[in-house]
């Protein structure tokens, strides 16, 4: 073809050729028939799963209704079970009986603190005539090794306090023992060995048991 648009001499317009240039021509115009078919499969493979999607979605929410109507008839005062009442525990209320004692077992312990106060007592007692028994021995040998012979004075001193000393002895035990002398024969004893016995260290013990009797009293 010229540059003027005719054909040139050496381009034969034969039939052969015509036809070749058809086949040519249609060849080219049927090539994209292939990927016209391919977008209309993808169009409707993706409607299809537009199309799943929607009814796993509505399937989806028809399972949702039911779990809430079930719910709303179980646990909703309007529905067809009521609710359990669970039982709450409570604490035990503790026994009246527990901590309290009985007038039997009050009157048993203070008989117990009694005796208990007693036995005390009498130990204490023992312990002071000890105390004192001990004193006048030291007295004694005291006198004893001051004297340069036997004087006979002081020999009666010593025999009168060891029984001004066995006289308060006596007199303590009785007033220690269970049904002993009490309140006014105890004074009356102490004050006899005052009299009887001046200027002994038993009248001085003697003394201050009167005096301790006399505070008791609410004489002083």
């Amino acid at each position: 073809m010229n540059d003027d648009g005719s054909m040139s001499d050496d381009c034969p317009m034969n039939d052969d050729y015509l036809e070749s240039l058809l086949r040519d021509a249609g060849r080219r115009f049927a090539q994209p028939s292939q990927p016209r078919a391919e977008l209309a499969d993808r169009v409707r493979r993706l409607h299809r799963q537009r199309l799943r999607r929607r009814n796993v979605a509505g399937g989806s929410l028809v399972v949702i209704l039911l779990i809430v109507g079930v719910t709303s008839a179980f646990f909703l005062p309007g529905g067809s079970t009521p609710l359990t009442k669970v039982p709450v525990a409570r604490r035990p209320e503790p026994s009246p009986a527990v901590g309290r004692l009985s007038a039997e077992e009050v009157g048993r312990l203070r008989a117990e603190m009694a005796q208990l106060a007693a036995e005390a007592e009498r130990r204490h007692q023992a312990v002071r005539r000890m105390i004192r028994e001990q004193h006048l021995r030291r007295q004694i040998a005291l006198v004893q090794r001051s004297s340069v012979g036997p004087n006979p004075e002081e020999l009666a001193q010593i025999s009168l306090e060891k029984t001004a000393f066995i006289v308060l002895d006596y007199a303590e035990r009785r007033s220690g023992d269970a049904g002993g002398t009490e309140g006014d024969q105890r004074e009356t004893e102490y004050r006899r060995i005052v009299e009887c016995f001046p200027n002994t260290k038993a009248a001085e013990t003697a003394k201050m048991k009167l005096h301790e009797l006399s505070i008791e009293k609410g004489d002083l």
